[in-house]
C-alpha cells in the first residue's frame, strides 16, 4: 500500500519489519513472503538486479524441500518466480523471462486453482495476467492485446479486485501504446469500476491521461474530460 502510494522510506521499514516479524516466527514461508514484498521495494527503488536474485533466492530455498509440497508452499513458490520474472523483464533479459514463466506455468498447473495464500493471488489467473504485462514490458504491445483476450478475469474473487484492475490498466496501456484510445479509455472505465482509488494513485493511467488529452479526439471528447477530472488530470 506505502507503494502504491508513492512513499519512498517508509515501504523499505515495513519490508524490514516483515522479514524481521518472519524470522522471529520461524515460519518458512513467511520469511519468503518477506522477500517478496522487499523484491517489490527494490524494483521500484531502481534496483532492478537486486529485484529479480532476491525472489529468486528465496524461490530456490522453498525448491529444496518441494517434495509432497503443500498448495501453500506451491503458492509462495509460484509467487516469488513470478516477481522474479518481473525483475528479469525489467532488466530486458528475456531469456531468463520466459526461462522462469515456464516454470511459473508448471507451478500453476500443479497447484490447479486460483487461491489466495499470503494475499498473493497465485493461480493460473493470475500467471495469465502476468503473461499479458510481461509481453508488454519485453515491448510487444500487440502480443499483449492477443494474450489478453485468453485472461479469464471474472474469475478472480472480488477481494483480488486489485489484480482485475491492474490487468485491465495494463491493456488499456497496450491499446494506448497502439494510438487505440477508445478502447484504452473504455478499459479505463471499467477498471474504475472495479476499484476507482487504484487509478488515482497509478502514474501509468496519469500519463495515459495526459497523453490522450493531448491527442484529443471529438470521439473520445466527453469520456475522457470525465475520467480525467475523476483522477486529477487537468485538461
Amino acid at each position: 500500500m506505502l507503494d502504491r502510494l508513492g512513499e519512498t522510506r517508509l515501504p523499505w521499514v515495513a519490508a524490514e519489519r516483515s522479514m524481521a516479524a518472519a524470522e522471529q516466527a520461524g515460519d518458512p514461508l513467511l520469511i519468503a513472503g518477506g522477500a517478496w514484498r522487499l523484491a517489490v521495494v527494490l524494483r521500484h527503488a531502481g534496483r532492478l538486479t537486486e529485484s529479480t536474485d532476491v525472489p529468486i533466492s528465496a524461490a530456490d530455498a522453498l525448491r529444496r524441500n518441494d517434495k509432497n509440497a503443500s498448495p501453500e508452499h506451491l503458492s509462495m513458490y509460484g509467487s516469488l518466480m513470478l516477481k522474479g520474472a518481473v525483475g528479469a523483464a525489467t532488466i530486458n533479459d528475456h531469456s531468463a523471462t520466459r526461462d522462469y514463466l515456464r516454470e511459473i506455468e508448471r507451478t500453476a498447473e500443479r497447484i490447479g486453482q486460483d487461491r489466495n495464500d499470503f494475499w498473493l493471488a497465485f493461480g493460473p489467473t493470475n500467471v495469465a495476467i502476468h503473461r499479458v504485462w510481461l509481453a508488454l514490458e519485453m515491448g510487444d504491445p500487440s502480443h499483449a492485446i492477443n494474450l489478453s483476450d485468453s485472461v479469464p478475469i471474472d474469475r478472480l474473487p472480488p477481494e483480488l479486485a486489485e489484480r482485475r484492475t491492474s490487468h485491465l490498466i495494463t491493456v488499456a496501456w497496450s491499446f494506448y501504446l497502439r494510438r487505440k484510445y477508445r478502447e484504452a479509455l473504455d478499459l479505463l472505465k471499467e477498471a474504475k469500476e472495479a476499484a476507482p482509488e487504484q487509478l488515482i494513485f497509478t502514474s501509468r493511467v496519469h500519463n495515459m491521461l495526459r497523453g490522450m488529452l493531448h491527442r484529443e479526439r471529438s470521439s473520445i471528447k466527453t469520456d475522457l474530460r470525465e475520467l480525467s477530472d475523476f483522477v486529477g488530470v487537468a485538461a
